[in-house]
């Protein structure tokens, strides 16, 4: 495997280096979506930039996601934990950065956009697939946090059955740097009217139990021009309810979460040669630490439960670049070493000894090139996985993969771009799947894959064409289990992970966007208007077959995956005046089977979001109004079978923003 990742390696930088004849291209290409800017790197056409909303400022990752139509968003109900799945995988193969560092959970391979507030986020970047810079196999989430202008932004949001929302943003500079402070602040109790269409009766129910209250607090330093420094610390508490689905009577479980996160990054580049003639050196060193707390709590009598998870993980990243540049070639080559430790806990009943304790090393050798001319540019990269299994329970012909991938773009002039994708990637079992008490299996094999895309970008109109093919999927099982009690044994049903899945996606994606616009902004910045009209539009269509290949016998075989939509879409429409501001946002899930032989399913939905705002000039400061009209026809939405969403209701805010 070693030999394999070290002569790979000498490949891509030789076919990398070799003589190139060409100019530099301009490198990004910016239009916008439902009032936030969406900007996508001219390699990936297809990736999305989404900055905080203008018309609905102080929401949630989740929130702001689920806005956009052709993103997955599966939310257990209102209130409920929410995961981003692209392209038909599972929300474990999407992975989730903030600065470049991830933010997976140890213990269950995932991350609640939910709890991840966009207050102190200056922008949240999808991509689809691993292509050539690497991340999961579905795709990956890039968290950028930072201010956008220095001042001070304060939110407050009010909506139905109690809805309070606050938070506050300040930003500027001093001490040779700069700096900024975010808070945010929830409280939904969410109880809600709702249809159930699955009672003989019309009239409404009440959802109870869907409450939730969090809190989370930004801080971010930079300092330095030639060496850079950022230091990032986030805390973020959160408890919500957990009311089950609607056809089971009203329980007491709730669950709460707290996340602690320190990270520190330095920059440092230098030039080679007379006038950096042999080119520019760049060295970065990234070190992060996260501390996870999860608790579940149940109090229904008959059936009080508890359970405990603490978990922590040690990131630590070099890397150095090598730039070299001319008026023919642009090359990058970056070699990376990385280290991680995680530690995971699991306790039950309270001054018990631990049901699970396990920690786990990993190590990453990696390989990163990037080459561009005038009309084309070529990424690639290698990656070394080694994961020793003293505690961590893999094999050893598990411990060690190799990860790779590359990407190619052609710009055939009249604004067509050509550009093709593949990679391969490998994702190791969790804590969760390996050690959960009762039912995981510490035998279970990593899970890989390849995915492939090939797509064209003509003039705002982006198609891309997808395949992924997912090996060793690792699925929960029931079976029946031996508990001994101090009365004997009993058997009971468990649920335990095996390696029986193969997963075949594949797909269409379709983006097509554009403007028309009298307007040009005001030269005041901080009044944020435009002195004329300005429209904005843009629709967004994705169809997957995700389809399950494991067994030919299996009665799933060839049929979609659960709760995997066949058909995504939406449309986004923008319009400005005077300060005016008026989106409209429609959203279309298509039909999702809740059985894995296709036999039951959830109806496609649809729903529209109306948002009308108004910006005012104060000295110094600028205040924005909205109001919102969220699932305007008032449809039944449900993110999950029995977990429904709100009805149609009112959300209003107001944003005030002052300058230094």
């Amino acid at each position: 495997m070693v030999s394999r990742f070290l002569w790979s390696a000498v490949v891509l930088v030789v076919v990398l280096v070799h003589d190139v004849q060409g100019q530099q291209p301009d490198t990004l290409r910016t239009v916008t979506l439902e009032g936030v800017t969406v900007e996508a790197e001219r390699l990936d056409e297809s990736a999305l930039r989404l900055r905080p909303a203008r018309a609905r400022p102080g929401l949630d990752l989740a929130g702001m996601l689920s806005g956009i139509g052709g993103i997955d968003i599966r939310q257990y109900g209102a209130n409920g934990s929410a995961h981003l799945s692209l392209r038909g995988l599972p929300a474990e193969h999407t992975e989730i950065l903030l600065d470049g560092i991830p933010l997976t959970h140890p213990q269950t391979g995932q991350v609640d956009l939910s709890l991840l507030p966009m207050v102190g986020v200056r922008s949240a970047t999808v991509t689809g697939g691993t292509g050539g810079t690497g991340g999961g196999l579905g795709g990956s989430l890039l968290m950028d946090a930072g201010p956008e202008e220095s001042g001070v932004t304060a939110h407050a949001v009010a909506g139905a059955w109690g809805e309070r929302r606050f938070a506050m943003e300040a930003s500027g500079e001093g001490l040779g740097g700069s700096g900024m402070l975010a808070w945010h602040g929830l409280s939904a109790p969410g109880s809600f009217p709702y249809k159930d269409p699955y009672a003989f009766s019309d009239a409404d129910r009440k959802r109870e139990g869907a409450w939730r209250a969090s809190q989370s607090l930004m801080a971010k330093f930079s300092h330095g021009d030639r060496v850079r420094t950022n230091v990032l610390a986030w805390w973020s508490d959160s408890q919500r309810g957990l009311p089950g689905p609607v056809n089971s009577p009203p329980g007491q479980a709730w669950q709460a979460s707290t996340m602690r996160r320190v990270q520190v990054s330095v920059d440092a580049g230098s030039g080679l040669g007379t006038d950096a003639s042999l080119g520019k050196l760049r060295f970065r060193a990234e070190a992060a630490w996260t501390g996870h707390e999860l608790a579940w709590r149940d109090a229904t009598p008959l059936s009080a439960t508890r359970s405990d998870l603490r978990a922590t993980t040690g990131f630590v990243r070099l890397k150095t670049s090598w730039l070299r540049e001319s008026k023919r070639v642009r090359l990058v080559v970056t070699p990376t070493v990385l280290a991680e430790h995680n530690r995971v806990r699991q306790t039950g009943a309270p001054d018990s000894d631990p049901l699970s304790e396990r920690g786990e090393w990993k190590a990453e050798w990696g390989l990163a090139a990037a080459r561009t001319t005038g009309s084309s540019q070529l990424d690639g990269f290698l990656t070394l996985l080694y994961a020793p299994g003293t505690e961590s329970g893999l094999n050893p012909e598990d411990q060690r993969h190799l990860r790779g991938g590359a990407s190619f773009s052609r710009d055939l002039g009249a604004d067509v771009r050509l550009r093709a994708a593949a990679g391969r990637s490998v994702r190791l079992p969790t804590f969760t799947d390996r050690f959960w008490v009762p039912g995981g299996n510490p035998d279970l094999r990593p899970e890989r894959g390849w995915t492939a895309e090939m797509g064209m970008d003509v003039r705002g109109v982006s198609l891309t064409v997808f395949r992924t093919d997912l090996r060793d999927r690792i699925i929960w099982r029931p079976m029946l289990a031996g508990v001994r009690s101090g009365v004997g044994t009993s058997v009971v049903q468990v649920y335990t992970p095996e390696n029986v899945g193969r997963v075949v996606s594949k797909g269409v994606e379709l983006r097509i966007g554009g403007q028309w616009s009298t307007a040009q902004l005001r030269p005041n910045s901080l009044a944020g208007t435009r002195s004329g009209f300005h429209l904005t539009w843009s629709l967004h269509g994705t169809v997957v077959l995700a389809v399950d290949r494991s067994h030919p016998l299996a009665p799933s075989y060839n049929h979609q995956l659960r709760y995997t939509p066949t058909r995504l879409g939406g449309g986004n429409v923008t319009a400005e005046y005077g300060g005016w501001l008026l989106e409209l946002a429609v959203r279309h899930t298509g039909q999702r089977f809740i059985t894995a032989d296709e036999t039951r399913w959830l109806s496609p939905q649809s729903s529209m979001d109306v948002s009308l705002g108004r910006t005012f000039r104060l000295p110094r400061a600028r205040m924005f109004t909205w109001v919102n009209l969220n699932n305007a026809f008032d449809a039944h939405l449900e993110g999950m079978r029995l977990y429904p969403m709100p009805p149609r209701h009112f959300q209003g805010g107001i944003t005030l923003t002052t300058r230094p």
